[in-house]
């Protein structure tokens, strides 16, 4: 009978197994200092590190958002999409889907990513009733990065930010004075000033205005006149002198006491804003004058 000597057995076993062991620390400890070093792939990083107004009109605000994207990885990503809500007052406005984002980040390295917002005003004032008795709209975003890493697969990386952007408001006119400067069988001429109310918080550079005067249904001319820059919240006054022939209008109606009149007109205005374009407001107010007839 033979007897198997397991003397060094018990000995041989616990070697092999602190081996494996070692083995297994050693991959730990590789492997940890390998994240983000193209071994161990790991998700990017994003940080929302601006919004800029980049245009203001009569019918929209644009608005740019710059998102940072920090790529800790050892190879580049790229095929990224982005998907975002905008509300305000708790009350969704527009969202935006763009699974096609042209930029990649670098390995081990970042990149900004120009993320364009536009607010339809006409839009949300139907949405928010109240907007233009504010001056300005706060709104919050919020949605994902999608980008694809591998072995994690798509990433979705969450993006959360708020703001604040202005409300643009056509200025507001007004007849200040009417006066009869010359009246006779072949000429009346006519001096009317405006007062312009700039209601906004920022600034208004008239470019250019183009009025008409109307006596009962008759012109009384054109004029075209600026007004120059008018600070927030401050007036501008616009002075017309406008002639007519008596014999266009009817000498009855020179004689009337009263005459329906009517100021029409259009300019374009340039807020002091960056990134603003111009915008175009209408005027057509209409009134009896004078309200004690007529003394030529």
């Amino acid at each position: 009978m033979h007897h198997r000597d397991n003397s060094n057995f018990g000995y041989g076993n616990r070697t092999w197994k602190h081996g494996v062991l070692a083995l297994m620390l050693a991959w730990l400890v590789t492997g940890c200092a390998s994240v983000g070093k193209g071994l161990i792939p790991v998700a990017p990083t994003l940080e929302v590190t601006g919004s800029q107004l980049t245009g203001i009109s009569g019918q929209a605000v644009e608005v740019t958002l710059t998102i940072l994207v920090k790529n800790p990885n050892g190879f580049e990503l790229n095929n990224m999409g982005i998907a975002l809500a905008v509300e305000a007052n708790q009350t969704p406005l527009f969202s935006l889907d763009d699974r096609h984002l042209l930029q990649a980040i670098p390995a081990n390295g970042q990149t900004h990513i120009a993320v364009p917002l536009t607010f339809p005003l006409s839009s949300i004032m139907q949405l928010v009733p109240n907007l233009l008795q504010n001056n300005q709209l706060e709104y919050s975003v919020s949605g994902h990065l999608f980008v694809p890493v591998p072995v994690l697969g798509q990433v979705k990386v969450p993006i959360k930010t708020q703001g604040a952007l202005p409300i643009p408001k056509v200025p507001k006119f007004k007849i200040e004075t009417i006066a009869i400067e010359s009246l006779s069988l072949s000429h009346l001429a006519l001096s009317v000033e405006l007062v312009v109310e700039n209601p906004n918080t920022f600034g208004l550079q008239s470019l250019s205005g183009e009025y008409e005067m109307v006596v009962n249904q008759a012109s009384a001319g054109k004029v075209s006149v600026t007004t120059g820059r008018i600070p927030a919240g401050q007036s501008g006054r616009v002075g017309l002198t406008l002639s007519v022939s008596p014999l266009l209008i009817g000498m009855s109606v020179i004689q009337a006491q009263q005459w329906e009149m009517a100021v029409k007109g259009q300019s374009e205005w340039l807020p002091d804003l960056p990134g603003a374009t111009p915008f175009i407001d209408t005027m057509n107010m209409v009134l009896e004058w004078p309200p004690g007839g007529i003394t030529p």
